[in-house]
């Protein structure tokens, strides 16, 4: 009886700690994951892009740049598609995150040409 009492503590505890590690690793906020600096990932496919800040401001979010993206309105989190999106003179834009590169993209949200996306990578 007191093996099998043992044995049951020790497989709740594995449960609890395994609901845990899953819990922890598995929900990132989006505020962690979008936010911070950010700077473009090939000058060549990029242009003359500069780095750009995305801050969390509220209940939605920014994007400081030097001139671009100035008429982006506020960004908002799309927990159904995993995004940030916001309005550019009538244009839905999509902020994107890629969890294998942790890189984002800015681009139309409708549209899927790779050539219509600008990727960034987080810098310090």
């Amino acid at each position: 009886m007191g093996l099998q009492i043992y044995q049951m503590k020790n497989t709740a505890a594995l449960i609890l700690v395994l609901c845990n590690v899953l819990l922890t690793s598995s929900c990132t906020s989006p505020a962690k994951k979008f936010t911070g600096k950010w700077r473009p990932v090939s000058a060549v496919l990029t242009g003359d892009l500069k780095p750009i800040t995305l801050k969390k401001s509220g209940d939605h979010y920014e994007i400081e740049s030097e001139s671009l993206f100035a008429n982006l309105s506020e960004l908002h989190y799309n927990k159904k598609e995993d995004c940030l999106t916001g309005d550019a003179g009538g244009i839905t834009i999509a902020v994107k995150y890629n969890k294998v590169s942790k890189h984002i993209t800015i681009g139309p949200k409708n549209i899927d040409l790779i050539s219509q996306f600008m990727e960034f990578e987080k810098f310090r």
